[in-house]
């Protein structure tokens, strides 16, 4: 099958997008899949790419504001490929409007992964702007979608709440497994130091409102307030990516504080380093606001850490399974489960971090996501019916009319 990705960025600059988008299509081809991928240039777009190899690569110079994606000469290469099926990730993107005229060119299907971005906090985020794209061309890119792939439950209803009937796959993200669970202290954490008796609470992703850092360090300074040995050699490290000049409002935000010895801001970590952290830190938190499904957490898992993370990661797995713990939004319910964590004893510890790693060895491994996502794309291309993926209610017995619909 001849399928084709379009994605906003190749390069880290696309956060989660980088691996979810990646490992899927190293997978398909790694099937024999003929599969091909479309994208915007940025400045680190030519440097990343080498870890997509051996997935060819298709990248184009944009004008006007890097947010939006315009390229005529993308559109043009897209409208000219030969693919049987499309899939497209993420939304309010002119790569959107390039899969709608590729379909009505076409009359053939293609899938969109929203990747979270229809979930309510997204959606009132720069709510204004997302409307005026809804109206120009997101809602028609939606309602022409032959499947909307899901990351779980909690996507499959915004799906739905925000009133689009397209038949549903659920596919989740997946994650590499480390071969070895070495714990070897080397200098995670680049350009600076941090005494090696310290135990480090890590969160990583991009520094970003919705990842709620403001009300996770309010419960830091609430935690560290608690006059008890125990929390001495604790330190919060904070690494990632900024975007909207977040981070310089955080680390104003610690200033005010009195934050600044408990709290290191370690920058955006990728390869080595970011495994590294991974590898030197005692825990791995995410009070995020809104989540598709985070490739950090399940990262997290695969390096044998114990995590924290809100409902709204949309893992309610995790807690079925006892492979997290649960924390809220806010500083006090966050700090109330900081303090209940460094109180356990390393075994409790310990155990949450194996129940984790088990659950990515089950649940989301690249390979088995792929198969499960070859078996949707073939349903579309008319090869074969109702995938296990499918939702109940996907009930279409074909795919969806491949037919171009006014929005």
């Amino acid at each position: 099958m001849k399928i084709g990705f379009v994605t906003p960025s190749i390069s880290r600059k696309g956060g989660g997008l980088l691996d979810a988008v990646r490992r899927i299509a190293q997978e398909l081809l790694l099937l024999g899949e003929d599969v091909v991928v479309y994208s915007c240039e940025d400045e680190y777009s030519r440097e990343d790419a080498a870890l997509w190899r051996p997935v060819p690569l298709c990248l184009f110079a944009t004008i006007g504001p890097s947010r939006l994606g315009y390229s005529a000469p993308l559109r043009k290469a897209v409208l000219e490929a030969d693919h049987d099926v499309l899939l497209t990730n993420g939304m309010w993107h002119y790569l959107s409007a390039v899969a709608v005229q590729w379909h009505s060119r076409t009359g053939r299907p293609y899938m969109v992964n929203p990747h979270g971005m229809l979930q309510p906090w997204a959606l009132a985020h720069s709510g204004l702007r997302k409307k005026v794209a809804a109206a120009l061309y997101e809602n028609r890119h939606l309602r022409n979608a032959s499947c909307i792939r899901v990351l779980g439950e909690a996507e499959a209803n915004a799906v739905r709440e925000y009133g689009l009937t397209n038949p549903l796959c659920v596919i989740p993200n997946g994650v590499d497994l480390p071969l070895t669970q070495s714990k070897e202290r080397n200098t995670p954490w680049p350009k600076t130091s941090l005494p090696p008796e310290n135990k480090v609470i890590l969160f990583l992703g991009r520094i970003h409102p919705k990842k709620n850092i403001p009300e996770l360090l309010e419960a830091w300074r609430l935690v560290l307030s608690q006059p008890d040995p125990a929390l001495q050699n604790w330190m919060l490290v904070i690494a990632g990516w900024d975007e909207l000049q977040h981070e310089k409002k955080l680390k104003e935000q610690c200033q005010k504080l009195d934050l600044a010895k408990h709290v290191h801001f370690a920058g955006p970590l990728h390869g080595t380093a970011k495994t590294s952290a991974y590898a030197n830190a005692s825990a791995f938190i995410l009070p995020s606001l809104s989540e598709g499904l985070p490739m950090t957490v399940l990262e997290a898992w695969s390096h044998e850490l114990p995590t924290l993370i809100t409902s709204e990661c949309n893992l309610p797995e995790a807690f079925a399974a006892n492979a997290a713990i649960k924390i809220g939004a806010d500083r006090l319910s966050i700090a109330e489960a900081l303090r209940s964590f460094i109180t356990m004893s390393e075994n409790e510890r310990s155990e949450i971090a194996r129940r984790g790693r088990q659950l990515a060895e089950m649940k989301f491994s690249w390979p088995a996501i792929a198969r499960e996502m070859l078996q949707v794309l073939r349903w579309l291309n008319g090869d074969c019916v109702h995938p296990r993926s499918l939702t109940a209610d996907s009930v279409a017995s074909e795919p969806a009319d491949r037919s171009p619909r006014l929005s």
